[in-house]
């Protein structure tokens, strides 16, 4: 064996041996969700302990063979104390683990503050609730049904629709025109006994969600402000007995009950709120108004809107605005030709690109019951997404009504709804497959969410004036995010429609925001205008479950106990003058970064922390792509004004998100950095941030400078 290969056997070696250390890091951070329950139960009962609280009387309602836990009773009894206007109390719960994902036994089911709309899917409130007993005893004077009714209508309907597909033929009826089943015939044989159980506990669910729906149709929880009526409990509080398939949340909100399906439950609540009720034939009479800015894409626009005009079944006036902020000359009389064509008005007027302004000026000009903002790069692909917007949009809960999109020609999620972090709003389920079912069928049904994207959303035309339409001085983003959170404050519900699907033809229309450092600023302060005007929602989202991951870019749904590790370890580092050999770096791409925050440590933890030193804080990750991760060792530099670096070694930081986001990846779950800078440890300044790597035992060594810049 020559001196190469030796040297290639011992480099393998320590290849191995850094991996193994790396496996051993990761088997210790805590992620055992059996541990963190307990934990929260014991914590819960300490922080309760003494307090006060009368006992209100309230009816519940839990699964068979389920438990509660040891204070579920006196949470629910105080949350209907604290909350005199509430008919309706639900906690989050576990669930056995159909996949038993890390050796785990349970499951979490973390639920969404009160959500009329995913109510209307589903039966989100799950194997427990509790309803005021006045309420509940108000419902039962009504006599309107009973359980025993529901059960047998449903045990009914499954075994006739089992008898035609098994080619039964029924005997004559009797007198009274009733078909029974031959001697000796039975439920038996149709279905078997396992099956027969279960569809009984189905049916059981679907009583519930019936006599739910009833008791919060007359409280006026489908109204606005409706959210007073129903109080979320974001604590585990009960343990379920059965595992829950999301075809069996999807089963209670879809189905006709005796008759009554969703668009009559839909219209009960229209009428309950004092608005017309609008069956298909009236719903479709309603005009919408679409109102596209656009300029020097006049190939985009027309795949667009003829796509709108020929893809679309909607027997309503639809009008199409496109508002052109200084298209070339050749290129504003392609769009006028088209116009003819494709029945559009063409507002051209030159002026810096404002999103909020042209759309404004869309707005001013509609006529329609409606408004829908549309981006220039859309593509109709299902012929009913008016009205399934349009039936979302028509409550008098919603405020504003956005689409699932995907990228073009594929099943990958572009947007499927904006979640509220402490990083601020963000995509969930970005680049993720639509053919998969995440979290309990988020990507799946109308979800009620804390904002919906620009490119796509619809509003009641009155709605969009009455809040005065899209802010201006937010230019070019966060506009519709202010938007939603605008509406959110005035009591409406902002509406995702993960059953409404079209293409988006992302960046064509205006490019990446963080391609260029100027673009990476102005991104910056958008947003911290965006939580200058809204205050009370830094950090907060009451539609995304308190337990999940909420400090970091995770596209997915990581509950918070599986990365807590990152909580604990945030690294105090003063940067010191670098030591590295520049002219021995390169300077890849493939040291792949994405730095997540560079500010003030106050602006991340926000106001309600005064006692906050004057420090800075820096969080993000970093992988060399395709290369093994464990072998590597990273530092973050800063560079002053002078072209000065310092450098600070960085202590990996579990980010199990990211390996969750980048599956092809290796080993790059501790790929996660999160720094705090004592002030006074630089100086005064403008520093570029870069990562550096560096592989061990070799003479690899790369650099990435980045857009971001930390200013003290």
């Amino acid at each position: 064996m020559g001196i190469r290969d030796t040297l290639r056997s011992t480099r393998r070696i320590v290849e191995w041996g850094q991996e193994l250390s790396y496996r051993i890091t990761l088997e210790h951070t805590d992620t055992s969700f059996e541990k963190w329950i307990l934990h929260r139960i014991e914590r819960r009962e300490r922080e309760n302990r003494g307090k006060p609280s009368r006992r209100e009387d309230f009816v519940l309602f839990a699964a068979p063979g389920g438990t509660p836990t040891r204070d579920a009773l006196t949470l629910i009894s105080r949350a209907f104390e604290n909350n005199p206007e509430a008919v309706l109390v639900y906690a989050d719960e576990d669930v056995p683990a159909k996949n038993r994902w890390e050796g785990e036994e349970y499951e979490p089911w973390l639920k969404p503050m009160w959500s009329p709309e995913f109510f209307l899917s589903c039966f989100y409130f799950g194997n427990f609730f509790a309803i005021r007993k006045t309420a509940y005893d108000k419902f039962l004077e009504k006599k309107l049904f009973n359980v025993q009714e529901v059960v047998e209508a449903s045990i009914a309907d499954e075994v006739e629709r089992r008898m035609i597909s098994s080619g039964w033929e029924p005997v004559k009826a009797d007198r009274n025109g009733v078909v029974n089943l031959r001697p000796g015939e039975n439920e038996s044989h149709f279905m078997d006994e396992e099956t027969f159980e279960d569809l009984k506990n189905r049916s059981v669910m679907r009583y519930h969600y019936r006599m739910c729906y009833e008791i919060l149709l007359e409280s006026g929880a489908f109204e606005r402000h409706g959210a007073s009526k129903v109080i979320h409990i974001p604590e585990i509080l009960f343990h379920a007995a059965g595992s829950l398939d999301v075809c069996r949340i999807f089963d209670t909100g879809a189905l006709k009950l005796q008759g009554i399906s969703n668009r009559q439950l839909r219209d009960r609540i229209l009428q309950k709120a004092g608005m017309s009720a609008a069956s298909q034939v009236q719903a479709d009479r309603e005009s919408i108004s679409i109102v596209i800015p656009s300029k020097d894409h006049p190939e985009i626009l027309r795949r667009c809107i003829a796509s709108v005009r020929e893809e679309t079944d909607y027997d309503g006036r639809v009008e199409i605005i496109v508002v052109d902020n200084g298209s070339t000359q050749q290129n504003r009389a392609l769009i006028e030709a088209d116009s003819t064509t494709y029945d559009f008005t063409y507002l051209y007027e030159p002026m810096e690109f404002n999103f909020s302004r042209m759309c404004n000026i869309g707005a001013g000009k509609a006529t329609g019951d409606y408004i829908l903002l549309l981006n220039d790069d859309m593509e109709v692909i299902q012929s009913n997404w008016l009205c399934e917007l349009a039936d979302r949009a028509r409550m008098p809960y919603a405020g504003a009504v956005g689409a699932k999109l995907l990228y073009p020609g594929t099943t990958k999620i572009q947007h499927a709804g904006i979640t509220n972090i402490r990083l601020g709003p963000t995509h969930k389920l970005q680049r993720m497959d639509d053919n998969e079912v995440y979290y309990f069928g988020q990507n799946r049904m109308a979800h009620d969410m804390l904002g919906v994207t620009g490119a796509c959303l619809m509003l009641r035309r009155e709605l969009y004036e009455a809040v005065g339409g899209l802010r201006q001085e937010l230019r070019v983003a966060f506009n519709d995010v202010d938007l939603c959170f605008t509406l959110f404050e005035k009591g409406y519900s902002n509406v995702q429609c993960n059953d409404v699907i079209l293409y988006h033809h992302e960046s064509l229309s205006r490019g990446n925001d963080l391609e260029d450092e100027t673009k990476t600023k102005r991104l910056a302060a958008e947003m911290h205008k965006l939580f200058e005007l809204h205050p009370d929602l830094f950090a907060t989202d009451p539609y995304y479950p308190r337990f999940m991951t909420f400090d970091v870019s995770d596209v997915g749904y990581t509950y918070y106990f599986r990365s807590i590790e990152f909580s604990r370890q945030i690294q105090l580092a003063t940067p010191k003058p670098s030591t590295i050999r520049m002219e021995r770096v390169r300077e890849d791409s493939c040291l792949y970064c994405g730095v997540e925050y560079h500010d003030a440590l106050k602006g991340w933890l926000g106001d309600r922390h005064t006692d906050t030193p004057a420090d800075s804080y820096l969080q993000g990750y970093s992988f060399i792509v395709g290369s093994n991760n464990a072998c590597y060792e990273r530092k973050l530099l800063l560079q002053d004004e002078g072209g000065k670096v310092y450098e600070i070694l960085i202590k990996p930081q579990y980010r199990p998100d990211i390996a969750q986001n980048v599956p092809d990846q290796r080993n790059v779950e501790l790929s996660g950095f999160a720094v705090q800078i004592p002030e006074g440890k630089l100086a005064k300044g403008n520093y570029r941030i870069g990562l550096y790597a560096r592989k061990r035992l070799a003479k690899e060594e790369i650099l990435r400078w980045t857009t971001c810049y930390l200013n003290l």
